[in-house]
C-alpha cells in the first residue's frame, strides 16, 4: 500500500486516531513524513506514536544497504543456478510474482530472491535476497543478516544485497 499525503485520511489500515495524527504530521511537517508513514504501514508497524514521527531519521534503503551487503550472494538468481549445488524450489505462483527460493543440495541452506518492482519505493523497488535461518523458532528470527545473525521477518537486516 502506497500512501500520498491526501490519501492518509482515507486509509482503512490505520486506526482513526493514527489517521488523524499521521495526517496532521504530514500537513505540519510535509511530504517527507508520508515516506515514514508508508514505511511503517508496509512493515506492519501501525502502532506509532505522534512523537516517533519526529524522532525517526529519514527512511531510505540506501541508509541500510551498505550494512547489509553480502559477498556470498550473486547479483541475480542465474548466478546460483550456474552452480550445480543449488536448485530452485519456488512455488510457481510465487515465482510469477518475482519471489524465488533456492536450496543448496549439500548444505541445506535456503535463499529467497525478491525481484524489483518498478516504481515501488524502498526494498520493493530493488532486487534483494533473504537468507533463511535454519534454526528459526518464530517470525522474529526467520532470516539471517549479512553476518549470519538472526533477523526478524520484514526487518531492514533481513534484506540482503550483493556487492556490486
Amino acid at each position: 500500500m502506497r500512501l500520498e499525503p491526501s490519501s492518509l485520511i482515507r486509509s482503512s489500515r490505520l486506526g482513526h486516531r493514527r489517521r488523524i495524527l499521521a495526517t496532521a504530521a504530514i500537513v505540519w511537517k510535509g511530504p517527507q513524513i508520508a515516506e515514514k508513514v508508508n514505511y511503517w504501514i508496509n512493515h506492519g508497524q501501525y502502532n506509532v506514536s505522534f512523537r516517533s514521527v519526529w524522532d525517526l531519521p529519514s527512511i531510505s534503503p540506501e541508509m541500510y544497504k551498505n550494512k547489509q551487503r553480502d559477498e556470498r550472494l550473486p547479483k541475480d538468481p542465474e548466478g546460483l543456478l550456474n552452480d550445480h549445488n543449488w536448485k530452485e524450489t519456488s512455488h510457481p505462483e510465487a515465482k510469477e510474482k518475482g519471489h524465488r527460493i533456492f536450496e543448496n543440495k549439500k548444505t541445506g541452506e535456503k535463499l529467497r530472491y525478491d525481484e524489483a518492482k518498478p516504481g515501488e519505493a524502498g526494498h520493493k523497488g530493488e532486487s534483494h535476497w533473504h537468507r533463511f535461518n535454519p534454526d528459526t523458532t518464530s517470525r522474529q528470527d526467520k532470516f539471517l543478516d549479512a553476518n549470519d545473525n538472526p533477523a526478524p521477518e520484514h526487518s531492514e537486516q533481513s534484506h540482503l544485497y550483493p556487492y556490486e
